[in-house]
């Protein structure tokens, strides 16, 4: 009898640890659908969690949940207030090279590996990435008053 009841206590134990575990983990991830922009820093030459990023929605802006480098990217489950997120809505506004993917290589400054600006999202259903260093103002200039928005958003909301 001693035994059985040690055993279902175990049991019961158990399964509460799993559930406080799927409780805990409130994290939100990339959505798949609707408009949306992660934005922020990456770092080439690191060990861990080597980007700091938010992601923004209409509704919301979130913070990296800072997980291992190695883990799927996901975000803190409470949002940052809304005046950090008024501040990122700018970032809604793309310039017309990266909505159509169109802008040259050449305009970006690379030096690999190191510290980068990264901006992927999907808006009015145009889905888009850009990684740099620098955007050269000679090649694109549009492109490169973006690059300099993206930067005063990332320290505003930092």
């Amino acid at each position: 009898m001693k035994y059985l009841f040690i055993l279902a206590v175990a049991f019961f134990m158990l399964l509460s640890s799993c559930s406080k575990t799927e409780e805990e983990d409130t994290s939100i991830k990339i959505p798949e659908n609707g408009d949306y922009i992660v934005f922020g820093n990456t770092y080439g030459a690191c060990t861990g969690d080597c980007r700091t990023l938010f992601l923004l929605t209409k509704e919301n802006l979130y913070e990296d949940s800072n997980n291992s480098a190695l883990e799927e990217v996901t975000f803190n489950s409470e949002p940052l207030s809304d005046d950090k997120r008024q501040i990122a809505d700018t970032l809604f506004v793309l310039p017309q090279s990266l909505m159509t993917n169109s802008f040259s290589e050449e305009a970006l400054i690379r030096n690999i590996p190191d510290f980068d600006y990264y901006i992927r999202g999907n808006v009015d259903a145009v889905e888009f990435m850009l990684r740099f260093n620098a955007i050269d103002s000679t090649i694109d200039a549009e492109l490169y008053q973006y690059s300099l928005l993206l930067q005063k958003v990332i320290d505003d909301v930092r």
